[in-house]
């Protein structure tokens, strides 16, 4: 022992004397001062105005921008080089005669490589906090002096990166051991950084010690649960263990073939790699969390507008749960241990996020939303679920096969609608979260049944009509894959009623097959009793119909009449409170009524209310940038506004967009003739009884209601409505 000591300590410091000596010292500043001076001036000469968290940002970005490629780039040349010293001179034959230990011979270049690997990181710490110190003095109005540094997150995600490179590191070194030349390692290495990037965006061989690091810095912050270390660190432990050994076998042995496959050593290679690919199964295997003692939300919410309350709320009528105070933005929500599992929203001020939740579930939110960063971290049990809702989308696409497959057969139709289900569904098989955490059982299952609703919408709703466009002599007839994927959907499950996008499709599928019925509201009603045998989903059906009529409807008479035509069919005094609330709210819609003011944001920041359009017609275009019905009318209401903006009528658009940022990046590509806004939180859509978009207003010059409910663009009517209204001519 104290001769591997002996020798250790001297052969460390003779590696650190020949690295002094090479250009490596000079190579690790430069890396380490890249991009903390890129960020810097960026800084200087592009920014302007106050920055939310400036330090945290800046440091974060420095830290991530260098490590997502350079950082790796720098140790494969790194252990390149101290290896290739060796290699280059040929001393390895005499280092071996001399009276040394040979472990510590070979460790001390790994451990020269992982120290420089250290400095580097601390030197890009270092030269990220003068360059924010520089911004500090230099920019005062970038508010770094209004901003603290983490220091636990800083050196938490530059440690945990450290971890994440040693497999890197031993891999290259035994590589550099093989391959007995500069290039060849090097190349192996670069090509092995972008394929893994590559395979690692399509959930493919994550646990590659070349993606360690790339899935290390994406997780800045580390475990949302405060778990340590993620998964591939600890595979980067063992990726780092497993080529040192086998490294040391190799430099020992003096070749491939005598090191890992002649005689004993060749068996104990084989079950050091079946060893190895069973801890990194383990290891990489996903798992899914248990349940909570208790059933209840709890967190954090940091907003521009402090948020006094939080409410969990079913989303197929908006009905509250449970709300709870949020004192100084921190909530608890205790809920009952009978909550039914399924799909929720969670409501906080102008924040709503979609979550998946139940009986002895927990979730922890936090979330911090400003003009400039919007962060949410989840964590509990049903993180995994709350996290993958804000990544995709509570309610399928299926737009795609609409766009490309209207002209198709009804057999190629629905290939190709069950190559999107699939898909789809493998995403969320693969999903994982940060900890490692997979998408449970329960969830996997309603997430398959939101897929078959959303393609049964295709298929009943959406599909007949192009089929009728584009083959109008042949008969409409689907194979048997078609009748399992109705099937699958029972009209006779309650659950079915909070599942996101199933009244919308059940009521448009009963609107289709009664469209050429002489009276609609009784074709649809003997329909349904006749197609729904559950009576909780029947009536829940009957009260979007009735929504949806009177959101159509101008006159108050009718409206009555659809009112007390629901009444005959929905017997739940709930639905019954939501259409008498809708039936007062779109009354006071009513032609010649004042328009409800409101308070709209531009992209520039200025603030506009009702009072600026004031002597002038305003018709407005009410949308999201994830409607998919608002996108197909836009291009017709900006080609009206080309055509018809003067002095008499203004365009505008509002958006009712929860994500500010995604309204921010779609207006870039509008019409400038048409003035976009956007309005925080339900004010506006509750003051003018908006259910569902797009919806179309006229407003007068006397801020009284002209119009509250025009038809779409796309349709004549809705010109011919303009040209009598502002200009007192007929329609064209």
């Amino acid at each position: 022992m104290s001769t591997f000591t002996q020798t250790h300590n001297a052969c460390f410091r003779a590696e650190l004397l020949k690295l002094r000596r090479t250009a490596l010292p000079w190579l690790c500043i430069g890396a380490a001062l890249f991009i903390p001076l890129i960020q810097t001036l960026a800084n200087i000469f592009l920014s302007d105005g106050h920055q939310e968290n400036a330090w945290p940002n800046f440091l974060q970005w420095s830290v991530k921008g260098f490590t997502g490629f350079f950082y790796q780039l720098f140790l494969i040349l790194l252990i390149g080089r101290i290896v290739y010293l060796e290699h280059r001179y040929d001393t390895w034959k005499l280092l071996e005669t001399q009276p040394v230990s040979r472990p510590a011979l070979f460790l001390v270049k790994f451990e020269v490589a992982a120290l420089v690997a250290a400095l580097c990181l601390l030197l890009l710490v270092g030269f990220s906090l003068l360059g924010g110190a520089l911004l500090q003095v230099a920019k005062p109005e970038l508010g770094f002096a209004k901003s603290g540094i983490e220091w636990g997150v800083l050196f938490g995600a530059v440690g945990r990166i450290w971890i994440a490179s040693l497999g890197l590191l031993a891999l290259q070194y035994y590589l550099a051991l093989l391959l007995r030349n500069f290039a060849a390692p090097m190349s192996i290495g670069l090509i092995g950084i972008i394929a893994a990037g590559i395979l690692n965006d399509f959930g493919l061989l994550t646990w590659l010690p070349y993606n360690a690091i790339a899935l290390s810095q994406a997780a800045y912050k580390g475990s949302p649960t405060g778990s340590g270390l993620l998964y591939h660190e600890w595979l980067s432990g063992l990726w780092c263990v497993f080529f040192l050994l086998m490294a040391y076998q190799l430099q020992r042995q003096r070749g491939f073939v005598p090191a890992h496959l002649r005689g004993r050593r060749g068996i104990v290679t084989g079950l050091s790699v079946v060893l190895l690919a069973a801890l990194v199964v383990q290891v990489s295997k996903p798992r899914v969390m248990g349940r909570s003692e208790n059933t209840v939300i709890a967190g954090r919410i940091k907003a521009e507008q402090p948020v006094q309350s939080v409410a969990l709320v079913r989303p197929a009528f908006s009905d509250t749960i449970a709300t709870a105070p949020a004192t100084g933005g921190r909530f608890r929500l205790l809920l009952p241990d009978t909550l039914p599992p399924g799909f929720y929203r969670l409501h906080a001020g102008a924040q709503k996020l979609d979550i998946y939740f139940g009986s002895k579930d927990s979730l922890s939110v936090d979330l911090q939303a400003s003009k400039d960063e919007f962060k949410l971290v989840f964590g509990g049990t049903r993180a995994a679920e709350s996290e993958f809702l804000q990544t995709t989308d509570s309610r399928p696409d299926f737009s795609r096969i609409r766009r490309f497959q209207a002209e198709a057969l009804p057999d190629a139709f629905m290939r190709e609608l069950q190559e999107l289900i699939a898909g789809q569904e493998k995403e969320a098989e693969r999903f994982h979260t940060t900890d490692n955490v997979r998408l449970a059982p329960d969830f996997l299952a309603s997430y398959r049944k939101l897929l078959e609703v959303g393609a049964l919408y295709e298929l009943e709703v959406e599909y007949p009509k192009s089929f009728m466009l584009y083959h109008p002599n042949k008969e409409l007839k689907f194979g048997p894959e078609a009748e399992r994927l109705r099937r699958s959907v029972s009209f006779a499950d309650a659950s079915l009623i909070d599942l996101p996008g199933f009244l919308d499709f059940a009521t448009r599928y009963i609107g289709a097959k009664t469209a050429r019925s002489a009276n609609r509201d009784s074709a649809f009603s003997a329909f349904a009793a006749q197609q729904v045998p559950s009576l909780p989903l029947r009536e829940a059906i009957h009260l979007r119909f009735a929504r949806e009529r009177l959101a159509r409807t101008n006159d108050t008479a009718s409206r009555q009449q659809v009112v007390q035509a629901a009444f005959a069919a929905i017997q739940n005094p709930v639905y019954q409170r939501h259409l008498q609330g809708d039936l007062v709210r779109l009354n006071s819609m009513l032609r010649g009524r004042p328009a409800p003011d409101f308070k709209a944001s531009a992209a520039s920041g200025t603030t506009f209310s009702l009072e600026n359009f004031r002597g002038r017609y305003v018709v407005i275009d009410v949308w999201a940038t994830w409607c998919g019905p608002c996108k197909r009318e836009s291009p017709a209401f900006e080609d009206l506004s080309e055509r018809y903006t003067d002095e008499r009528l203004l365009f505008a658009a509002i958006s009712i967009d929860e994500d500010k940022k995604a309204w921010q990046r779609e207006v870039m590509f509008k019409s400038e003739r048409v003035l976009q806004l956007h309005v925080e939180g339900d004010a506006f859509a509750q003051a003018y009884g908006i259910s569902s978009i797009p919806r179309f207003l006229l407003i007068g010059p006397d801020g009284r209601i002209v119009n509250a409910n025009l038809p779409p663009p796309s349709e004549p009517e809705f010109l011919a409505i303009l040209q009598r209204e502002v200009y007192n001519m007929g329609s064209n």
